[in-house]
C-alpha cells in the first residue's frame, strides 16, 4: 500500500543567515543534514541520486503564509532574520521511510546548515493512503499547481 506522507518542520536559525535563492534547498540541506546525524544514510543517498520519478518533494521556505525567494531582478540576497519561526514541508510517497524520517526529524532539537544552528521548535505529519486522496496505486498522470516559482527540468534523451 502506497502513503504520502507530509511533514511540516518548524525552525528557528540562531541568528541572520543568507540562504539560497531558492530558499527549497536549506528545506533540502536540512532534512539531509538531520538524516545523516541519525544515520539514515541510504534514503540520504536516494535523495541525492539522480532519478526519473522521485518519490521526495521539498518546499521553499515559508515565513507565516509568506512563501521565501528570490527573483533575479532582486539584488539584495535573500536572509532568515535569527530567532524568528519559518516552516517548510517535506513530501515523502512511500511508507517504510516516511516512518524512519519522520523519527529522525521528531529525536532531533536542532541542526547546523550553513555555519549557523537552526533549532527545530515545532513538527506536523501527517499520512494518508494513496487511495483516500483519489489516486490510483501507480497513477499516470496528477496534476500539480505551484504555488512559488518552479525549475522544471527537461527529460534527458535516452
Amino acid at each position: 500500500m502506497k502513503t504520502i506522507t507530509s511533514l511540516k518542520l518548524f525552525f528557528k536559525p540562531e541568528k541572520d543567515v543568507i540562504i539560497p535563492p531558492y530558499s527549497s534547498k536549506l528545506s533540502r540541506s536540512i532534512i539531509l543534514k538531520i538524516l545523516e546525524k541519525e544515520g539514515l544514510t541510504s534514503i540520504v543517498d536516494r535523495i541525492r541520486k539522480p532519478m526519473t520519478h522521485k518519490p521526495y518533494v521539498f518546499t521553499v521556505v515559508f515565513h507565516g503564509n509568506k512563501p521565501l525567494y528570490r527573483t533575479e531582478e532582486e539584488k539584495k540576497p535573500l536572509m532568515l532574520k535569527g530567532r524568528r519561526v519559518y516552516w517548510f514541508k517535506f513530501t515523502i510517497i512511500e511508507s517504510v521511510e516516511a516512518h524512519k524520517v519522520v523519527g529522525a526529524v521528531a529525536s532531533r532539537s536542532n541542526v547546523e546548515v550553513y555555519s549557523t544552528k537552526f533549532s527545530i521548535v515545532g513538527i506536523e505529519a501527517e499520512t494518508v493512503d494513496f487511495r483516500k486522496v483519489g489516486f490510483e496505486e501507480n497513477p499516470e498522470q496528477l496534476h500539480v499547481k505551484f504555488i512559488t516559482p518552479v525549475l522544471l527540468q527537461i527529460p534527458r534523451p535516452r
